[in-house]
């Protein structure tokens, strides 16, 4: 019997997207590495695509997402074969609402942060 990989993902929501099996939101998440002056830099990023299902969700407010991960392969421009990020009947929490007046950031003290990672 095949079990499902649930996940929990934290991150900006980004663009929201119209695909064959309904609305969709992009997340991207940085994957961060000290270079070698010990500082932290964006090494690289995942996209993980999360199916809306109905779900009101809006672009560039911080959430937590918690849902089934599947993946599939697709081809690009160049020929390279790629892994796509998809999650599926997820539940989203907002953390934080993001003040574009503030530079784009979500305040991030009320959920117990001091400094977010990324």
């Amino acid at each position: 019997m095949a079990k499902n990989l649930i996940v929990t993902i934290t991150g900006y929501a980004g663009e929201i997207k119209q695909g064959k099996a309904g609305a969709y939101v992009v997340v991207p998440v940085p994957v961060n590495r000290k270079n070698d002056a010990g500082e932290w830099e964006v090494a690289e990023k995942h996209y993980f695509n999360i199916a809306l299902d109905g779900q009101d969700v809006q672009r560039d407010q911080f959430y937590e997402v918690t849902g089934e991960l599947r993946l599939s392969k697709w081809t690009n421009d160049k020929g390279e074969v790629q892994i796509s990020l998809w999650v599926s009947k997820a539940q989203f929490k907002k953390l934080a609402t993001v003040n574009k007046g503030d530079g784009g950031r979500a305040n991030l003290e009320a959920f117990g942060a001091v400094e977010a990672p990324f």
